[in-house]
């Protein structure tokens, strides 16, 4: 084994081990899943008895809505909370608060038996649906406390000052991912008053892996576009005065969605942060008159469910499912996968042969890239010695380095732009397998969650490592590097030089892809390692089956 070779390797391991040393001082809980309290019978009630966190002073100005709104009043209300088991949902609703603090989907595996779980809000903390009141006749009030009842699906709270009485009804669906809820404001005065509310669509989303945190968005919907705000900084709260179709907090696989049935510019959207790991999205309602004894109603739609077209697209919300800039490529890659795994009922499995498939589509342009390379490296002696001829005259230099590619046929571009057509195909295979809800719970071979990185353990603990490695990315890395081995053992030597730098190439790139890839899902690592040992394969095809240029070799 070459001491390069060597190097590499012991390179690899270092930054495999020491990398997972980082990751789990600065995200204690990767690898781990939040613990989610098992679920109670519907209709049960948790007192958790403890004290409500105060509420931060906030101001309307301007239309902005500042300050922060996550946690109760300090008048040590019970947090009393009552789980509520549907088909697809499992949820935990705040009786006092009149919102659903805990949100897990039944048809997906958290890995351990149990619901995979979106939303987990602390004790006393705001859920889903929590109404904050913003202005009644001039002035903000602290949170009401609500009083709950229930029959069967329907679940009805209301609260109550000396000015007004605020009513919030649900009505839950057994088969669906929609809910409906409706909220109604009456003056109990003997006054007008001015009033205006703002609804929370969801906060305190469960991280599971180190990689979730680069996910975690609120989502705008206007009639002419799709707005994505990441977190907010402390006190650096985002607002837009847009008319609102929807408002939402996602993952990367789940979204929590409130859609208001008026579409006629009443709600704006607002975000803030609570704290350096938690921030809120919000429906912003505007001001309203009401007179003495009339009541306003105000429905909405409530979407808790996985970012898949087919589930949003009933409701109208199939614009939130983004990719980004390759959004049209990464849903179409999306939809061969969905068909493969149809046939072949195994996400892994099908990750493989969409991968391979992609391959063979483009083996046209692999083939002319690999080939421009190998005519390129061929006439490398030739390019050397017109470098030493005319080293004190680069215009003789560049004209007779282009007479020498002309001669030999040579594209100084041609081993890039194939390449570069195939990035986007490839880039929306990355990018729609890093939010695939589908392979959540996704088994193949070893691997128990395909959107997670893999998990084998050993049989002794290791210093700094543990009793676990992620084995996926380190057969990659094994893979890269006999790729780039393969790729350069046919190819003549330049000057020392490019010798030096394409060994330098050889060792660090899969060092660095074996830096990326350590932490990333399953599904997206057999992706990569399938692209590189196919490559790899007709690379090989290529070498034997296509002769050198005969006039690059005899002109060297």
């Amino acid at each position: 084994m070459e001491k390069r070779t060597l190097i590499a390797i012991v390179l690899s391991f270092v930054v495999f081990f020491g990398y997972t040393k980082a990751i789990s001082v600065l995200y204690p809980d990767y690898g781990k899943k939040k613990t989610i309290s098992e679920t109670q019978a519907p209709g049960n009630l948790t007192d958790s008895s403890k004290d409500a966190s105060p509420m931060n002073a906030s101001t309307i100005s301007g239309g902005m809505v500042q300050g922060s709104s996550a946690a109760v009043s300090s008048n040590e209300a019970k947090d009393e909370r009552a789980a509520i088991l549907l088909p697809l949902i499992a949820l935990e609703y705040s009786n006092n608060r009149a919102s659903f603090t805990d949100v897990k989907f039944t048809q997906y595996p958290d890995g351990k038996g149990g619901a995979y779980p979106f939303i987990k809000a602390a004790s006393g903390k705001a859920g889903a649906g929590n109404l904050d009141v913003l202005l009644v006749d001039g002035a903000q009030i602290a949170p009401l406390e609500f009083k709950t009842t229930r029959e069967a699906r329907n679940i009805y709270s209301n609260a109550a000052n000396d000015k007004i009485k605020i009513e919030k009804n649900w009505s839950l669906s057994g088969d669906a991912y929609g809910q409906a809820m409706s909220i109604a404001v009456t003056n109990t005065s003997d006054a007008p008053i001015r009033f205006r509310y703002r609804l929370l669509t969801g906060s305190g989303i469960v991280v599971h892996n180190s990689i979730d945190t680069q996910y975690i968005e609120a989502n705008w919907l206007t009639a002419e576009k799709l707005k994505h705000v990441t977190k907010p900084g402390i006190n650096k709260p985002k607002s837009s005065s847009d008319p609102a179709l929807a408002a939402s907090i996602k993952n990367r696989h789940f979204s929590s969605v409130f859609k208001p049935l008026k579409t006629d510019g009443t709600f704006t959207t607002h975000v803030e942060a609570y704290d350096k790991m938690d921030f809120g999205s919000y429906l912003v309602r505007s001001e309203v008159t009401i007179a003495p004894g009339q009541t306003i109603t105000d429905s909405f739609l409530w979407y808790a469910g996985p970012n898949r077209v087919e589930d949003m697209m009933p409701y109208n919300l199939e614009r939130l499912v983004n990719f980004g800039k390759l959004d049209f490529v990464a849903k179409i890659v999306l939809g061969g996968l969905h068909m493969i795994a149809g046939v072949v009922k195994n996400y892994g499995l099908a990750i493989i042969l969409l991968t391979i498939a992609t391959n063979i589509l483009f083996m046209p342009l692999t083939k002319t890239s690999f080939m421009s390379m190998r005519r390129m490296q061929l006439v490398q002696p030739e390019a050397n010695k017109l470098r030493e001829k005319y080293k004190d005259n680069p215009t003789k230099l560049n004209t007779a380095t282009m007479e020498l590619y002309k001669k030999h046929k040579v594209n100084p571009m041609g081993g890039c732009l194939p390449m570069l057509l195939q990035m986007p195909i490839f880039m929306g295979l990355y990018v729609s397998l890093s939010k695939a809800p589908e392979l959540l719970g996704g088994k193949f071979l070893w691997v128990n969650d395909l959107a997670s990185p893999d998990q084998v353990y050993l049989p002794f603990a290791l210093p700094v490592i543990g009793n676990s490695i992620h084995l996926l990315p380190i057969i990659m890395v094994g893979a890269m590097v006999i790729q780039m081995r393969m790729s350069s053992a046919s190819m003549p030597a330049g000057n020392d030089s490019a010798a030096k730098q394409q060994k330098m190439m050889m060792t660090v790139m899969p060092i660095v892809f074996g830096f990326i890839f350590y932490p990333m899902p399953s599904g997206l690592v057999i992706y990569w390692l399938t692209n590189t040992l196919a490559t790899s394969g007709y690379q090989a095809y290529l070498k034997k089956s296509n002769p050198i240029v005969t006039d690059i070799v005899s002109a060297s």
